[in-house]
């Protein structure tokens, strides 16, 4: 039950990866509700992403490749491109500047998880697998994998002093703009501490940020048609948000009732994973305490 998996929504199914899976593959090419779909983990920074695997109608596959920004990096079979894991942006080769469709994609316990998707599948793989030493002995959050010897290995030796604003292990959930504003990252800790979700602007477009515990986090864009939302919380547990039009909204960025009831928010563009592989991608980011709007 306690057992970390990152959990993938898409259409009406849903699909549970469990860490210690991820954790021996990195990246795992999958079909969910027919749809081909790459997900990806490191268990050092524990990045974690979605997306769709379609690049101009054409289905591509991953497969790790080396280390780069603070992380891993992938490359596809049919191009040979070098890909950001967790970003979904391809920095070299053929489809160099393509950008993958993120899904919506969540660290949870399998005990949460499923208690909130009884209907899920879970992927599974031998035990031999399942009982390996280097991913059940990895845990989400560890301080262990900041150490001196993989920073050197990992990172760019550019000067950064946004790099010591918190330590390099503290979880983060970072932000994408769509234009030329700096990210945005917000800690975990600070997340969970707010009495409610967090709403913003960035880039000019309205987002939500909705923290669960301490790993699932979920963003969307707030915004139904052509309308911004403003959401007031309903209730905490569990979380329900009403706008002005008259809809309540749960966790996952979809409808429970309402005019608009079978809608769902679009996943904003941004992912959980530890500050020293956020701001090794993002060197300007700026970072927000969590509490201010």
């Amino acid at each position: 039950p306690d057992d970390i998996v990152l959990g993938v929504l898409l259409g009406d199914s849903a699909r549970a990866y469990p860490w210690f899976m991820l954790a021996n593959y990195h990246a795992v090419n999958d079909y969910i509700d027919r749809k081909p779909v790459i997900v990806a983990l490191c268990e050092a920074c524990n990045g974690g992403s979605a997306f769709l695997a379609y690049v101009n109608n054409a289905v591509i596959d991953f497969r790790t490749c080396g280390l780069k920004n603070g992380t891993w990096y992938a490359t596809d079979f049919q191009t040979g491109s070098y890909w950001y894991p967790f970003s979904g942006k391809a920095f070299a080769g053929p489809l160099k500047g393509t950008k993958l469709e993120r899904i919506r994609a969540y660290f949870s316990t399998w005990r949460a998880w499923v208690r909130d998707h009884p209907h899920t599948t879970v992927v599974l793989s031998s035990d031999e697998v399942r009982e390996r030493p280097h991913a059940r002995n990895m845990h989400m959050a560890a301080r262990s994998t900041f150490n001196r010897d993989f920073r050197e290995r990992i990172v760019s030796q550019t000067p950064n002093p946004k790099r010591t604003l918190i330590p390099g292990f503290e979880l983060v959930f970072g932000l994408i703009p769509s234009g030329e504003s700096p990210a945005r990252a917000y800690t975990i800790r600070n997340l969970m501490a707010r009495d409610e979700p967090l709403q913003l602007i960035l880039d000019g477009v309205p987002l939500l940020v909705v923290a669960q515990n301490q790993y699932q986090v979920g963003a969307y864009v707030r915004k139904l048609g052509d309308v911004e939302l403003k959401l007031e919380v309903k209730s905490q547990k569990p979380l329900l948000m009403t706008d002005q039009l008259g809809n309540t909204w749960n966790a996952w960025g979809r409808t429970t009732d309402g005019p608009n009831h079978r809608a769902e928010l679009s996943v904003a563009d941004g992912y959980l994973t530890k500050w020293y592989e956020w701001i090794e991608n993002y060197p300007k980011t700026e970072l927000d305490d969590g509490i201010a709007p």
